[in-house]
């Protein structure tokens, strides 16, 4: 279960801050 938690965190984050490198 760590990836799904990983890949979780990931996603919120990336959600959470705004793609700047886009």
């Amino acid at each position: 279960m760590f990836p799904v938690m990983v890949l979780g965190g990931l996603s919120i984050l990336l959600y959470s801050f705004p793609p700047l490198l886009l």
